[in-house]
């Protein structure tokens, strides 16, 4: 997602007749939160909620006028406790902008089997985003879930993982649903993961020359990708969102930009959604 307010994104975008999904408001919420990263999180003061709403006020209006938004991007993920800036924020949408869809987006770990062969299913990063969650600011909701990653010189064994995401899938939803999401009001977005780095051995942020422990995150083969990409069809998704990486880290990194196998994984996903459950 990139800022419509640029003119040759606008251009393109009216053009082709297409729309994107503007990230900006998210950038702003976490802006006016953690002003210099993670560290510098905390409480937003009443002087900030307003000029946080005016912010956001200014960014719709400008945008809105490009008729080129299909989403409003709002929250991904967690970085703190923010919900009173995302009833802000909502209501700031609502006061410019009465039908353009908030879109939240939550992480969940693919579950795989450990190296005791018992599986393993972690919960606590998909339970801890949920504190931003809330119906009333959340119109569309995705969910990315992504392979482990390990750190080392030499390549980690190869993850068992769940791709079809029976369990962790199942459980999303159900901890959603305790929470007030209702699949008749609340759209669902699959965003599969395709991607992998085999290793990546440094990051764009870092300095040049700067020593890094290559970092590993096996990329999905075709078929674990369809089947991760119909797995969110069959849990209710009406849209695919993948997750095509690419920040140019240095090493063997794969997105849909440099991977056929991956490019077919959504492929073939998306044409089982499409003969399966979007009838």
């Amino acid at each position: 997602a990139r800022n419509a307010g640029d003119s040759e994104l606008t251009r393109a975008l009216t053009k082709h007749r297409m729309k994107y999904i503007d990230s900006t408001i998210q950038s702003q919420l976490y802006q006016a939160y953690c002003p210099r990263g993670l560290g510098s999180c905390k409480p937003l003061t009443p002087s900030a909620q307003l000029t946080l709403a005016e912010n956001v006020r200014k960014h719709v209006q400008k945008v809105k006028a490009t008729g080129t938004v299909a989403a409003y991007y709002i929250l991904d993920d967690y970085y703190s406790d923010m919900a009173p800036g995302l009833k802000t924020v909502y209501g700031a949408i609502r006061s410019v902008d009465a039908k353009t869809p908030t879109m939240c987006a939550f992480y969940q770990d693919l579950a795989y089997k450990g190296r005791d062969g018992k599986d393993v299913m972690p919960t606590h990063p998909f339970a801890r985003s949920l504190r931003n969650y809330s119906p009333q600011w959340c119109d569309a909701v995705g969910i990315y879930a992504y392979a482990p990653s390990a750190n080392g010189t030499s390549a980690p064994p190869r993850p068992t993982v769940e791709w079809d995401m029976r369990s962790s899938l199942a459980w999303v939803m159900t901890t959603l649903k305790k929470m007030g999401w209702d699949s008749n009001r609340h759209l669902l977005i699959g965003m599969p993961g395709a991607f992998g780095y085999e290793p990546r051995t440094g990051k764009p942020s870092q300095t040049p020359g700067t020593f890094h422990v290559p970092q590993w995150r096996f990329a999905p083969t075709t078929s674990q990708l369809a089947a991760q990409t119909e797995a969110f069809c069959r849990a209710g998704a009406k849209a695919i969102l993948p997750y095509v990486w690419n920040d140019n880290s240095p090493g063997r990194a794969f997105g849909l930009h440099n991977s056929p196998a991956l490019r077919a994984g959504i492929q073939q996903g998306v044409a089982a959604c499409r003969q399966r459950y979007w009838k």
